[in-house]
């Protein structure tokens, strides 16, 4: 039986995770209700069980399991914010050769990276259940009727090489505000008189590690300031002060 009457006229966001400060897709939640924009409900559907799809607009839909309990019934756009529907770790990064995965995912493909590269869990069963979600999540990526939205172009691509069709896939970048007075092209001297600021969760998969070897090996007089925390703050603070031991 259906319950939970909504608004036709509007398009309303699905997500399990709270609307808040936390970082990752909360912020970005909190972000869009600030703005609010219209035709836009500040109502965060948080389940779509029991509910009659057929009423609604539009689905924006944020958290990857709210993906199978679509009945198709309406119009739906899902934002990725992260690697997890292509990778069971969530990462596409391989920790004991600190590089980035090229690889696509497979059930064989992804238990080597596991146990030999230490990609994400090695726990036998946490690592048995992330390879059957991923498997699922893409077996529905394929099948429904679903448009995808990636933050970048690489995003976009993991998805096209794990089978979801390209018509299916859009890349539209994090917007940032216009800067209000003039600025200078970038090159390396006007990076030499300006500071860098990373504002994020100090985690493998955000890229801090890459941007600060990159420093390393450029101009000392640029500087960089960091804003986040994360459990990988302790080791990385190591890798700033001491590259060579990398």
């Amino acid at each position: 039986m259906y319950q939970k009457i909504f608004d036709q006229d509007l398009i309303y966001q699905c997500s399990n995770f709270e609307v808040g400060e936390g970082g990752g897709v909360e912020t970005y939640l909190a972000s869009l209700f600030e703005h609010q924009p219209p035709n836009v409900s500040d109502r965060v559907i948080k389940s779509l069980k029991n509910v009659d799809q057929s009423q609604f607009k539009l689905l924006h839909i944020h958290s990857p399991d709210l993906l199978l309990q679509l009945t198709g019934e309406c119009p739906t756009v899902f934002s990725v914010h992260n690697h997890s529907f292509y990778c069971p770790s969530g990462t596409k990064y391989l920790a004991e050769q600190k590089t980035i995965c090229d690889r696509n995912f497979s059930y064989l493909g992804c238990t080597w990276g596991k146990l030999v590269d230490k990609c994400g869990s090695r726990r036998p069963l946490r690592s048995l259940k992330e390879l059957q979600t991923t498997h699922h999540f893409l077996d529905v990526l394929k099948k429904g009727k679903i448009t995808f939205v990636a933050n970048s172009e690489y995003v976009r691509q993991e998805l096209i090489q794990n089978g979801v069709l390209p018509e299916q896939t859009v890349t539209l970048h994090c917007g940032i505000s216009v800067p209000e007075t003039a600025t200078l092209p970038l090159s390396l001297e006007v990076h030499q008189n300006h500071r860098i600021l990373f504002a994020g969760r100090i985690v493998s998969d955000k890229g801090l590690e890459w941007l600060l070897k990159t420093l390393i090996h450029t101009d000392p007089q640029i500087q960089l300031d960091i804003a986040g925390e994360g459990w990988e703050r302790p080791r990385l603070e190591k890798v700033s002060k001491y590259p060579e031991i990398e």
